[in-house]
């Protein structure tokens, strides 16, 4: 399929076969025997080398269907689990800059010609386990109504912000805000935030489950409308949502909810402020995060 797209489609006579496969990790979306999708991942040379992406491709029947999103997603989970604390690397042809960044990749180098096509190089940072002195703000970002509060007040503190999301987030230059695409597979956002969340980070959800396990974790929690989920109230949050889930499962309720307010966003302004307060009130008093 490589040869079939890189080479016969792009019009690119070039050895496709560069003899790094047999050392590199291979990504592959099946489906009943056939290949819809691929990619490979090239470890460092030396320890603090980028590990590199590369080779993606996704068969030309099967486009469309957000294959690519699915299998960078997966690539770079696996990047981070085999390689957490180095930066992931690719050469990208210039025209997918876009679906890149929306992957938190940024642009590293001036526009070149390889192969007779356009090229940029792309570098994604570690995510987050690379200080866990750091305070963490994570963002269930899917149809979160609050984003750009929580930039207003993460900038006000100096701290780092992680949405994650299964697509829809906007590309940042700052150093400062990540962006995770997870698949979309059920709850890979949530895992990933609880995976990621620890004591002393501040995370908003308005996922009850998800609340659960972050308060767990000895995270501060809030929801996009500034309702705080602390051990003094999230097993009755989580009971109450287990509840409403059974109304409206046997038709006693609509399950309808209440829109979003300006009411709303300036509670969780004011909340989410405070939160972060006590986060770095609390970093600061232990010499670091709990």
């Amino acid at each position: 399929m490589r040869v079939d797209v890189f080479v016969v489609e792009q019009n690119c006579p070039y050895p496709e076969l560069d003899g790094k496969d047999i050392d590199a990790l291979h990504l592959r979306l099946m489906e009943g025997g056939e290949l819809l999708a691929s990619a490979r991942i090239l470890k460092p040379h030396e320890p603090q080398d980028p590990v590199k992406i590369g080779r993606v491709v996704v068969s030309p029947a099967h486009r469309g269907k957000r294959l690519g999103d699915a299998l960078m997603s997966e690539a770079i989970s696996a990047c981070e689990r085999l390689y957490p604390a180095n930066s992931i690397a690719l050469s990208a042809q210039a025209h997918l800059r876009r679906f890149y960044e929306a992957f938190g990749f940024v642009v590293a180098s001036e526009e070149y010609l390889e192969d007779g096509i356009p090229h940029i190089d792309m570098i994604r940072q570690p995510v987050v386990s690379r200080h866990e002195d750091i305070i963490m703000i994570y963002v269930d970002a899917d149809a979160c109504p609050v984003k750009p509060e929580v930039l207003k007040v993460a900038e006000r503190h100096g701290l780092e912000v992680t949405f994650v999301a299964n697509s829809g987030l906007r590309p940042s230059r700052d150093a400062m805000v990540h962006n995770v695409i997870v698949s979309n597979a059920f709850d890979a956002a949530d895992n990933w935030i609880a995976e990621h969340a620890g004591p002393g980070d501040v995370v908003v959800t308005a996922d009850v489950p998800l609340a659960v396990r972050c308060v767990a974790a000895g995270a501060f929690v809030s929801g996009p409308t500034g309702r705080v989920f602390d051990e003094t109230n999230i097993g009755m949050a989580s009971a109450m949502r287990d509840l409403g889930a059974h109304l409206r499962e046997t038709g006693e309720s609509k399950g309808y909810n209440a829109a979003f307010s300006p009411k709303d966003r300036s509670r969780f302004l004011e909340t989410f402020d405070r939160l972060c307060r006590r986060a770095k009130s609390l970093s600061a008093e232990a010499g670091g995060k709990p």
